[in-house]
Parts: C-alpha cells; structure tokens; sequence
C-alpha cells in the first residue's frame, strides 16, 4: 500500500488502483509512520510528497518487492523442475551401464539441473537414500525394503565373459557346468553380481575356481582379454566396454537376472526435479511390468 501511495502521490488515486477506501487507506499509513516514528508523506490540501525518510523507505520497498517478484520465479522454476539439485546414487554396475544414457537424455530436457552422483556398492547406496544424501538411488531390487519405493526400469541378466578364442566361446550357450571346469575372475564379495553367483554355486553344489578378485569390471574385462580366465557379468555393463577381444554367452541353466530399480523414500514426498528423472528412468529402461503401465506419481 505504501509503495502505491508513494508510486501515485495521490491517496485517492492509490485506494482507486487498490480498490479499497481511501480512509482505509490513510489509516494503513499512518500506522506504518507510527511503527516507523517517522513521517513519510507530507500531505497538502491538493498534493501529497514523500519525505526524506518516504524516499528512503521506497528504495527498501521496491527493491523487497523485486526480491519477492525474482523469488516467486525461482520458486515456480522449482516447482516445474526447471532448475534445482538432483543427487542420485548409483551402483557401479547401474553407473557404468544404465546411467550415461538414461543422463544424456535427462540433460537435454533438464539442462538448468545440477546432478550430483555418488558411486557407491549397493548396501551403501540404498544407506545414503535412508539418511536422506540423496533423492534417488539407482540398484538392484533390495528385498525386504517397506521404507522405499522401488520403481522397477529392467531385467539385468548375467553372462559368462570370456576371450573369443576361449574354449567356452564356440557355444551358442553354456552351463554353470561347463563354466567351473576354468579358473575365473571374480568381483570382490561386496558385490551384488558377486553375492548372486555365490547363492548359484551353493544351488548347484560347486566350488569355483576363483583365480583373482578385482574391485572394478574394467579389471575384470582386462585380465580376461589377456587369457586370465573367465567371468560373470550384468550383460548391460558388459556393453559398456570395449569388446574387440573378449564376448559374452548365455547361461542356459538356471538363469540369474537382477531387477535394477530407482527408489526413493516413501516417507519423503519426491521433489518435481526426482519426478521427472524418475520416469525418463522408466522410460528408458527395458523392462515391461504393472509399475510401468502407469504414471508412478500420480495422485
């Protein structure tokens, strides 16, 4: 009200463009000189003037209004997921594989987002979820989970790796028989692919011939190109890499797959920036099932 009397040096002019009643108006200012100990206006019989301290007041005023205004902006930018901070966990098998291009697609629709990613095992990442670090996380179905939502994106299904003059690679297919007869090259036990093998062995009763454990995938394909054995892998990570010397074959028996998910709190209502990372997900993800059939967000 004080910027319009100020903007409009008339009171009746400004209760016109306020539509309210110029004594409503007048009492309005006067509280605000009251509060204030200070006159603002100097009032004439046919002119109103701001005083010293009604300029300086003005300045404040317009300039708190076009903070308003900007905030306002930014805010609807928020809620439109235009603009904000998005940080994702991810698995290093989802890392390597699913998420480059799942990004490059969300980059081009959200270019104004930051992304933060951390790469973390997958106890680790559904950890920084529940301690709220950060808004999604990118892994393996975790089961037993009724603090999530778990948005299922594909079928992940694991492969023997091995050099393409390997023994095993003159098959369409192998069996977990035929894979134990050579020496492997295993993911350190941590892992999810790691601990998915191991309940196989148990079900079949073998003992692998485990040659060396390594952290990383790259190893893993590095030491197999080079003849040291074979390995298991996600067939999504293994299409990360570069294969001029190593390929890959189906396990015919008892066929491993995992259910890689994006998830969030269900205790923690997803911000739009989450919504919209979370569908491209889905959307980019392989697998067909009820939780894809239809928008997971809407009410």
């Amino acid at each position: 009200m004080f910027v319009a009397v100020a903007d409009c040096l008339s009171f009746s002019k400004a209760s016109e463009q306020l539509n309210i009643s110029q004594p409503s108006l007048s009492a309005t200012v006067r509280n605000l000189e009251d509060a204030l100990g200070a006159r603002l206006f100097d009032r004439h019989t046919r002119s109103v003037a701001l005083t010293p301290v009604g300029h300086e007041l003005s300045l404040i005023a317009r300039q708190l209004l076009t903070d308003f205004d900007q905030a306002l902006g930014r805010m609807s930018d928020v809620i439109d997921g235009k603009v904000g901070v998005l940080a994702i966990a991810a698995s290093p098998s989802v890392m390597s594989g699913f998420l480059p291009g799942a990004l490059k697609e969300f980059r081009k629709a959200h270019p104004r987002i930051e992304v933060q990613l951390h790469e973390e095992v997958f106890e680790q990442c559904i950890g920084l979820l529940r301690a709220e670090k950060v808004e999604v996380a990118l892994t393996p179905r975790k089961a037993d989970a009724d603090d999530l939502l778990q948005y299922a994106l594909f079928e992940d299904r694991l492969i023997l790796v091995c050099r393409n003059d390997h023994p095993l690679a003159q098959f369409d297919s192998v069996k977990w028989h035929q894979i134990m007869r050579y020496e492997q090259i295993a993911l350190k036990t941590a892992s999810n692919v790691r601990q998915l093998i191991e309940q196989e062995y148990q079900r079949h009763g073998i003992q692998a011939k485990i040659l060396y454990e390594v952290e990383r995938v790259s190893s893993m394909i590095s030491f197999i190109s080079q003849g040291h054995g074979v390995g298991i892998l996600p067939y999504s990570l293994f299409h990360a890499y570069d294969r001029a010397t190593v390929t890959y074959r189906v396990i015919s028996d008892g066929e491993l797959s995992r259910t890689i998910c994006a998830s969030c709190l269900k205790t923690q209502s997803p911000s739009p920036i989450a919504e919209s990372f979370i569908r491209l997900c889905i959307q980019h993800g392989k697998l067909k099932s009820p939780i894809m059939s239809q928008d997971p967000f809407r009410t």
